[in-house]
């Protein structure tokens, strides 16, 4: 799996757009995840016609124990963004 930082994103964008700088590129990309995450905080869903869904979900506090000393441990309820892809996000 190939783990991509915001710097390699912002280079492919500016690659496919060849009048983009480096730094409009990234100013995009940041004002692009700004408005998907500002989404989520109001109202828990985002969807991205043709790419998918981001959903916010919560999950429940737990006990679970330590790997190492399998002492339980309390694990606190806390929110997790769940992508789940759109029909169009892979070619058939």
């Amino acid at each position: 799996m190939k783990t991509l930082t915001r710097r390699e994103l912002a280079r492919t964008l500016r690659d496919a757009h060849g009048g983009l700088s480096l730094a409009e590129s990234r100013e995009l990309l940041d004002a692009t995840l700004a408005t998907i995450e500002e989404g989520l905080l109001a109202e828990g869903k985002v969807k991205v016609r043709g790419f998918g869904t981001f959903e916010l979900r919560r999950r429940q506090r737990r006990t679970t124990r330590h790997p190492a000393t399998a002492e339980p441990v309390e694990v606190p309820e806390l929110l997790t963004v769940r992508f789940r892809q759109g029909g169009g996000f892979f070619p058939r």
